[in-house]
Order: C-alpha cells, then structure tokens, then sequence
C-alpha cells in the first residue's frame, strides 16, 4: 500500500512541475524561441494552471510554436480557431492547422481535419491547403533572424 501511495505521490508531484515547473523559466525559453516552451505555455494559459486562463494568451503562444512547425500546437491552435477561443471563429483557419498537424501523424488532428473540411465549401477547402501549403513552406524554410 505504502509503494502504491509512494508513485502516486511521485506521479502527482511530477505533473504538477510540468505545469507549475517554474512558470518563469518556461515562460523566458517561450520567449528565446523555442517551440516546446511556448507550446506548453500555450497549454499552461489555455488551462490556467497557476496563472488565469487567457485564452488569447494561449492562442498567441500555440501559434508561436506552430508556425515553427510543432504538431502538438498545430492541433490545438486548430482547436480554438473551431470553437472560437482567444480568436474569432473560422473552420478555414482551423482547417489548416489540422491539416498541418495531421500531415506529422497527428492523430486527433486527423480526425479534426475532417470534421471541419465538413463545416467547408470546396473553394475554401482548396483556399485553405494553399494557405497550408505557404506556412509549411515557412516552417521549412526559416528565414534568418537580423
């Protein structure tokens, strides 16, 4: 009994510095560009775990770490573009980023993907794989920072 309560212990408290994890540290590694922090920023703002939820915060971060082309963020930022938090409602964006993520192997983001191709017109399903098209190419081709 006691080694069960001993790795339920260990198992909560490792999840809480994920999102606790030094808010500061991950929030300035967000800051310096890197992906994996600003997703989890993302996600720490999207759920207002130790900070309140801010929904355009976490919007703004998502896409930061999206458009250097990180799946995870992909699929949430095609997330809150389908139900509309922290950023105006559009299947069309939401599309995109779906797609995005999907073509990494995202699996949720499949099935999303196909969901909103379904809220769609044919000319803005076409509009929106050129537009998936050029962020990929952006995340492909990252132009030199001055």
């Amino acid at each position: 009994m006691k080694k069960n309560l001993v790795v339920i212990l260990f198992v909560f408290f490792s999840s809480i510095s994920v999102w606790s994890g030094d808010f500061e540290d991950i929030k300035k590694a967000a800051e310096q560009g890197y992906a994996g922090a600003q997703y989890n920023l993302g996600v720490i703002y999207d759920n207002g775990k130790g900070v309140t939820q801010d929904y355009k915060q976490a919007v703004y971060w998502y896409k930061k770490s999206a458009e250097q082309g990180h799946a995870k963020a992909q699929n949430n930022l095609g997330y809150m573009y389908s139900i509309g938090e922290g950023v105006p409602q559009n299947y069309k964006f939401a599309y995109v980023w779906s797609s995005l993520a999907a073509a990494q192997g995202h699996e949720n983001a499949k099935h999303n993907r196909d969901l909103f191709a379904q809220k769609l017109s044919p000319q803005q399903i076409i509009q929106a794989h050129e537009l998936a098209a050029k962020i990929k190419y952006k995340i492909d081709h990252p132009t030199e920072s001055p």
